[in-house]
């Protein structure tokens, strides 16, 4: 059968020092496949692209190697990808590209239930016994959730949520789920992807129909949110609070007027990081690589077998869902 080269174009920084060593080390134990360590050209036959969300696709297509159509597989183990062209995706041309969601799903989930509980259950360390015993909060179950996308990280947090607040309301038109209602809403979480129909859908008017003392909590795209509408929102309703891991710019400038609020939490695009992460990357090329290889030689299509991961599948008209 046909050997394929395998190539990174992109490391992310999160990624560990060994995690390289180890990509080739693991890629050059698979059946049918090497590790190149210098940029591929149209002599060394066909191969597979390892990218990620730094990658600059709208100069790797225009490369001679992906014009050439040498690449016969793309692996994204990421969860976003909106630095890939729609257009070039909706291409007959265009290889297979297979997205890595169920590598951050559990991380992303438990990070919005962490924000959950940071904000609703916050213990308090005492150093002496409280003979009181009071605590002033809110129940989860009086909580009221809208959760904003229904993909792999918006189900798994619906499961896992539902026995612990009073409603929980979906909003995704591409599942099912076309009534957006935010008046029901107390808390908002995203798990939504980034296109031309969720972009800044959380505006002045989406914030405005929310109760004074609502909870956004957004591990997904910084470009769901409108900042300004919501700075203002929350300079004018103390009582609200924002946990946000993404943002419109990365990183997040020091001058930003985010910093002045005391009802926001702010971290640096952490949502789908965890101890474990290298290992599941691997792990889940490993397992892509395999059954790319084992569906090659039976001449079966990718399509059924990779099923919601092939990037093809989430086309919408000219955009990604």
């Amino acid at each position: 059968m046909q050997e394929y080269w395998v190539y990174r174009v992109d490391l992310s920084p999160y990624q560990g020092r060994d995690f390289p060593a180890s990509e080739r080390e693991l890629i050059n134990r698979l059946n049918g496949f090497h590790y190149l360590e210098r940029l591929p050209t149209t002599d060394d036959g066909p191969g597979v692209l390892i990218t990620n969300t730094n990658t600059h696709f709208d100069q790797l297509i225009e490369s001679p190697l992906v014009q050439s159509r040498k690449v016969s597989l793309i692996i994204h183990p990421n969860s976003g990808y909106d630095n890939i062209p729609a257009a070039w995706v909706a291409q007959e041309s265009t290889p297979p590209i297979i997205i890595g969601n169920p590598i951050r799903q559990a991380a992303v989930t438990e990070y919005i239930v962490s924000a959950l509980c940071s904000h609703f259950t916050k213990i308090t360390p005492r150093s002496s016994w409280d003979h009181q015993r009071r605590w002033k909060r809110p129940l989860l179950k009086e909580k009221r959730l809208l959760i904003i996308g229904f993909g792999h990280i918006g189900s798994a947090l619906a499961e896992v949520v539902r026995p612990l607040v009073k409603e929980v309301t979906i909003y995704d038109p591409y599942k099912g789920h076309p009534n957006l209602s935010i008046p029901a809403a107390d808390i908002v979480a995203l798990c939504a992807g980034l296109n031309p129909t969720s972009k800044q859908l959380v505006d002045r008017h989406f914030l405005a129909q929310l109760p004074s003392n609502y909870l956004l909590i957004n591990g997904a795209r910084g470009g769901l949110v409108d900042e300004d509408a919501l700075f203002n929102s929350l300079k004018n309703n103390p009582d609200a609070h924002a946990f946000l891991d993404v943002f419109a710019t990365e990183p997040l400038p020091s001058s930003h007027p985010f910093y002045q609020l005391t009802n926001i939490t702010l971290s640096s695009h952490i949502a789908g990081v965890y101890q474990g992460l290298d290992d599941s990357i691997l792990e889940f090329e490993a397992s892509s690589l395999n059954e790319f290889y084992r569906l090659k030689g039976e001449g079966n299509s990718l399509k059924k077998s990779f099923a919601n991961l092939l990037l093809q599948s989430r086309l919408q008209e000219d955009f990604l869902i």
